[in-house]
């Protein structure tokens, strides 16, 4: 198949935006080939395709492409990517500098976490619990991986990591990091990380030094305007408590746009309204497997999870939130009232306080919320609402 990749390269050109280059070619039976491709788009956006092709009088034709195969073609480098974060996360417990430098790209910070976490890392990192990965498009396509470390830091259990890892001329690579434990977070990413992408595709950093065949890069598909309709017409109606109607809305925009994050989140909230958690826990979880950085979904996962009494999901969810963006305001108060419906004064009274620092000021609400009654005649409590 070698000497036809010059065949296949000049039929893929018109279908990519900015760049392209094969990965691989797969030879299939009945004179079928498919023809792994890596596409970069504008800006900083890398995708990856199989486009499939026919052989027919020695010559190539495209019969169609598909993208619902990526997983398994990237599948095989998962397991090293789990091992790479598994390793870091040891050799920062132990201080294995000389390790740290091996598992990271050179130009990747890690002396916050050697620094300021050595000693907490040292004492409390126990066991790495289930990492999981999967394919992200953060200034090019690259393999997350997400694990907690079971401890006792700071008196909360878990400490959470994300990695994202590149393969860079060859070999895998920490690109960035990030660490998680509740109220206090560090990350670091590797500032080179658009001019390795670039590299890959053979092109400039400068944006302007364009292929001049290339062609002009379509929006993102978004909603369309009838999905936006039918959804703008289930908020009010939420808003209005018919919460059947919002539901039937909602399902007609998901049924016009199947990847509508925000119909799918504002779904999950009609059904908690109704009192129907599951299916609204249902709904989230769909809308953070379409955009695993939608912080709404998360937190509003975390109340579904509180509604059915269970405590230490809600937690993690909004947990999630706060690692995602620590200037979320509410997980910090959602977080306040589950520690006080489990009798954890010190730390219920800590994140209230937490959370009026961050600019929680809906005092009569907080005045009249009983989840807060097990903390309102400690001392903590009554400091944070002087005069309010």
């Amino acid at each position: 198949m070698s000497h036809n990749s010059e065949s296949i390269d000049r039929i893929c050109k018109p279908f990519t935006y900015r760049a392209h280059y094969i990965e691989s070619i797969i030879e299939r039976p009945k004179q079928e080939f498919d023809v792994r491709v890596r596409v970069l788009f504008r800006p900083i956006e890398e995708n990856a395709y199989t486009l499939i092709f026919g052989l027919a009088d020695d010559s190539f034709y495209l019969k169609g492409f598909r993208k619902s195969d990526v997983d398994d073609w990237f599948r095989p480098w998962e397991t090293e990517a789990k091992e790479i974060a598994r390793k870091f996360i040891f050799a920062a417990k132990s201080g294995r500098q000389d390790v740290i430098s091996h598992l990271t790209t050179k130009s990747l910070d890690t002396s916050l976490l050697l620094s300021k976490y050595h000693e907490a890392l040292q004492e409390n990192v126990i066991k790495i619990e289930n990492p999981n990965a999967d394919m992200v498009n953060y200034k090019g396509l690259k393999i997350q991986v997400k694990t907690e470390s079971k401890g006792a830091w700071l008196g909360v259990d878990y400490l959470y990591w994300t990695f994202l890892i590149d393969r860079i001329e060859g070999e895998f690579k920490i690109v960035k990091w990030k660490i998680f434990k509740f109220m206090l977070s560090a990350e670091a990413e590797d500032p080179n990380l658009e001019s390795y992408t670039l590299k890959r595709f053979r092109l400039s950093s400068s944006p302007l030094s364009m292929d001049s065949q290339e062609l002009q890069v379509p929006e993102k598909p978004a909603e369309s305007m009838e999905a936006k309709s039918y959804y703008d017409q289930g908020v009010k109606e939420i808003k209005e408590k018919r919460y059947d109607q919002a539901i039937e809305n909602f399902s007609k925009a998901i049924a016009s746009y199947p990847n509508y994050v925000k119909a799918y989140n504002a779904r999950g909230i009609a059904y908690r309204k109704k009192e129907q958690y599951d299916k609204a826990i249902e709904d989230y979880s769909k809308a953070i497997s379409l955009d695993p950085d939608y912080a709404p979904a998360y937190t509003n996962r975390g109340v579904a999870y509180a509604k059915k009494g269970e405590y230490d999901k809600a937690i993690a969810e909004y947990n999630k939130v706060i690692a995602l963006d620590a200037k979320h305001i509410a997980p910090y108060y959602n977080l306040a009232c589950i520690y006080s419906l489990q009798g954890n004064e010190s730390t219920a009274c800590e994140t209230l306080n937490k959370a009026v620092e961050k600019g929680y000021k809906n005092w009569a609400h907080i005045k009249r919320d009983s989840d807060l009654d097990n903390i309102r005649n400690s001392a903590c409590y009554k400091r944070i609402m002087s005069g309010r």
